[in-house]
């Protein structure tokens, strides 16, 4: 009968437009999911939580006439965080590119090189390049975070002792290890 054509030719037509409206689907989802992996992979990776761990801030020291001995001030630092380096090249050339007023270098070629190096054992460590930066420069890491990506800031409370050394057995001093005192503590703890 004509209807049941009519009838039978439309759900062919639209069993055909469904079938390629699939077919898209699921060759997008293929472009998606195969091709363009590596693509998504670096976008979902910078996406993630970076975890920053805080030192815990430290109180005040007054004399007995309410007088300031030790105090905290805010301290700026540039460090390089190797889970978020796309280029080490490129970070590295950006990095020297950042001059002072007078045309020096900001950064020392070989520390920022031996803190490249650093990353491949050390990814998630935030490894520092520049300490008690001045303001200036953290402007400008900040300012050009997209052509630093690895570059970051990092504030952390400083010491600071008015009267200076005075007092010093009682008071106390805190600093972190240098690198060769960190390589000496190491190296007892392997004997």
């Amino acid at each position: 009968s004509p209807d049941q054509q009519e009838i039978n030719s439309r759900s062919l037509f639209l069993t055909l437009i469904l079938a390629c409206a699939l077919s898209l689907l699921v060759l997008r989802l293929g472009i998606v999911q195969i091709w363009n992996y590596g693509e998504n992979a670096k976008k979902s990776e910078s996406n993630r939580i970076r975890k920053q761990v805080q030192k815990a801030p430290r109180g005040r020291i007054l004399d007995r006439t309410g007088e300031v001995l030790v105090r905290n001030r805010p301290s700026y630092h540039v460090v390089i965080n190797g889970s978020e380096v796309l280029n080490q090249k490129a970070l590295f050339e950006s990095l020297l590119r950042i001059r002072t007023v007078q045309g020096n270098r900001i950064f020392d070629s070989t520390l920022i090189d031996r803190r490249l190096q650093q990353t491949r054992w050390r990814k998630f460590s935030n490894l520092r390049i520049l300490e008690d930066a001045p303001l200036e420069v953290i402007s400008v890491i900040e300012e050009h975070q997209d052509e630093l990506r690895g570059a970051l800031k990092v504030v952390e409370a400083r010491r600071e002792y008015p009267f200076g050394t005075l007092a010093a057995h009682t008071l106390g001093y805190t600093g972190e290890l240098t690198e060769k005192e960190n390589q000496i503590l190491f190296i007892d703890e392997i004997h």
